[in-house]
């Protein structure tokens, strides 16, 4: 960080006005401490050693980030007020959207959405517009931690099928999770069934010793983490022994409807153009699915042939359809995956066989021989003196 000392850099404060500003004042320079250097990073001030506060928290930077300083405390105090955690990767994604444009490090795409977004990008009011959704038997309460994820769940509120499309990182599933938990916990649906294709596990996991639960552990563990965070253990693995959560591979949707039902489809760019078709039809009455994805790391042999941009492409825009394409900028594990999203792209083309050039051969100029006006010797045969000693005769 920029000594403020180089720059002139003058004292601002922060104002302690309301409980929620003192709870957040109490986190950052008390209870966790490292999250004090974390917020000088992100809007480029700095903090007296020794931070003491009363009514006003002081610090020094220059007039613009400190503007981008104190919109962010009042941001987290609305946070705070929610029952939401102030952590670091809730800092840097208020930081990330008060950013200048012009300040980001590397483009990245808007976030886009086919219904209606908040009128605002403010990650505050984007937040407060947001119903705070349950996690469970965990305690405390799921809150969205950046605007591209609040945007995402109000869109799934508001569609019967949805598509949320972005890099790894993004919190495609865990958002879908909880609004998912939301529906089930308000009696909305039913069941909520998750599912995702098996490519990754080779189709074929008959040969993998122990029971069906053994063989399907290591290839779903990334859906059982997201309900440990969102659930707890113990309660979703509960609701999965009354019925009211399934969890199986794509194929298990075959032939069924799924009438009262959530419907999650995870890792959806690894289903075929077949496989998307026969999933997106299990829809029932009062049912809602959800599919996520990204684009960029398809695993099957040809990438081309996946489903899941197929469908995107034919179904956005469609009544009771909603697309939402995460940005870098709603990446929230750790900082340095927001820089290989960046700068690598969403291009899948790493794996893909290059095509061979056409070889060039140099043309051969042509002699013409000259004809003899002299009409050509005969053949001589190989052995003049006849053919002795053959039995077959050749001349």
């Amino acid at each position: 960080m920029t000594d403020p000392a180089e720059n002139n850099y003058t004292q601002h404060f922060l104002s302690i006005t309301s409980k929620a500003d003192r709870g957040v004042a109490e986190v950052i320079f008390n209870k966790r401490p490292g999250l004090k250097h974390v917020f000088e990073q992100a809007f480029n001030i700095q903090f007296p050693q020794r931070t003491a506060y009363g009514d006003k928290i002081f610090f020094t930077g220059d007039a613009e980030d400190a503007e981008r300083a104190k919109k962010a405390f009042a941001a987290l105090s609305g946070i705070y007020s929610q029952g939401g955690y102030i952590k670091k990767d809730i800092i840097w994604g208020v930081a990330s959207d008060m950013m200048p444009k012009d300040m980001h490090n590397a483009p990245a795409p808007e976030q886009t959405s086919s219904a209606p977004a908040p009128a605002t990008a403010d990650f505050q009011k984007v937040a407060a517009n947001q119903n705070t959704l349950p996690a469970g038997s965990k305690g405390g309460n799921f809150q969205p931690k950046t605007p591209g994820q609040a945007e995402f769940a109000k869109l799934i509120s508001e569609s019967e099928l949805t598509f949320g499309i972005g890099a790894a990182g993004t919190g495609k599933t865990h958002v879908a999770c909880a609004m998912a938990f939301q529906a089930l916990k308000e009696g909305k649906v039913k069941k909520v069934f998750l599912a995702r294709p098996a490519k990754e596990a080779g189709e074929s996991i008959g040969f993998i010793p122990g029971t069906a639960e053994d063989k399907m552990g290591p290839y779903m563990r990334p859906i059982y983490d997201e309900l440990d965070k969102i659930f707890g253990r113990r309660g979703w693995q509960n609701k999965m022994t009354s019925g009211e959560i399934e969890i199986a591979p794509l194929g298990f949707m075959r032939g069924r409807t799924f009438s009262d039902a959530f419907i999650i489809l995870d890792e959806a760019q690894n289903t075929t153009v077949e496989q998307i078709r026969m999933a997106l039809t299990r829809i029932g009455e009062n049912s809602k699915m959800v599919v996520t994805g990204d684009e960029s790391q398809v695993d099957l042999d040809d990438p081309d042939k996946s489903g899941l941009m197929y469908a995107v492409n034919r179904l956005e825009g469609a009544e009771g359809v909603g697309v939402h394409r995460f940005s870098s900028k709603d990446v929230v594990r750790a900082k340095i995956v927001k820089t290989v999203v960046d700068r690598l792209g969403n291009e899948n083309t790493a794996l893909k066989p290059r095509v061979a050039q056409p070889t060039v051969v140099a043309e051969t100029p042509v002699v013409e021989t000259p004809v003899s006006e002299e009409p050509a010797a005969k053949p001589q045969p190989q052995n003049p003196k006849g053919n002795q000693g053959s039995s077959n005769p050749r001349w």
